[in-house]
């Protein structure tokens, strides 16, 4: 079925490369025939880059009307994807499907359409993510060893799509994470939640990666410009040991 995915792209800009490489990726994710909706949410910047990001802006919502631009300038990062995804089941319904993207990606054709595929026949299937291992690639600047989860298995949160109905179950994102571990907070809480209609022995909800659907990370351009974030590293590693110690 086309055009039941809606997409949502947390934007900050404080150089040119934010501005040219959320461009990129918003023509990518356009491409697709299954995407029916883009919420940009606009996280702020420095006021050079907002004014020439705010111009890029206006010209995709010219150029297409599926593109809706949010201001959420000085909101919790993940109260950014709440807002996106309530945006996306209040216009595509219930039964959308969401794809949460960072900026800094670029897609091959039809990446969202094969991440969508799998969610819609199988209803064990809760969210899925591309060929992607934070072991093998990791990044080589200084600041990104601590910076994020990188953990053996498990989804990566810059880029993965979920069942509309699924984040609406768990009660979407926890919000007072400032920008780490939040995905890997809902993906633990997906996994532990019954599915409707759920039978002691059946299947819980699984979390699925496609092998050989790949994908472009340019790692952390955004972030690396934003020391305020990354300090809180350890506090948000530190909440999420706690939610998850019985």
């Amino acid at each position: 079925m086309s055009g039941d995915v809606g997409v949502v792209v947390p934007v900050y800009f404080s150089c040119s490369e934010h501005v040219e490489m959320t461009y990129d990726l918003v023509r990518d994710v356009l491409a697709d025939p299954v995407v029916a909706q883009v919420v940009i949410e606009f996280h702020g910047g420095e006021h050079t880059w907002i004014s020439h990001g705010g111009s890029m802006l206006g010209r995709l919502l010219a150029q297409d009307s599926r593109v809706e631009v949010v201001s959420g300038a000085g909101a919790p990062f993940y109260a950014l994807w709440n807002d996106g995804c309530r945006r996306v089941l209040a216009r595509l319904g219930e039964s959308a499907l969401i794809g949460i993207l960072n900026n800094d990606l670029r897609l091959d054709p039809n990446t969202l359409s094969r991440l969508a595929e799998p969610l819609r026949p199988h209803s064990s299937i809760a969210i899925t993510y591309p060929d992607y291992d934070a072991k093998e690639r990791l990044p080589h600047n200084p600041l990104l060893p601590t910076a994020g989860t990188y953990k053996d298995g498990g989804m990566w949160g810059c880029c993965f799509m979920v069942r509309g109905d699924v984040w609406q179950a768990v009660g979407g994102f926890d919000e007072s994470y400032t920008i780490w571990y939040g995905d890997d907070d809902f993906e633990r809480a997906v996994r532990e939640h019954h599915p409707p209609n759920w039978l002691p022995g059946s299947s819980r909800w699984q979390v699925c990666r496609l092998v050989g659907l790949p994908f472009t990370h340019l790692q952390s351009r955004t972030l690396n410009r934003r020391p305020d974030l990354l300090a809180r590293t350890e506090a948000d590693r530190q909440r999420f040991v706690r939610k998850g110690t019985p």
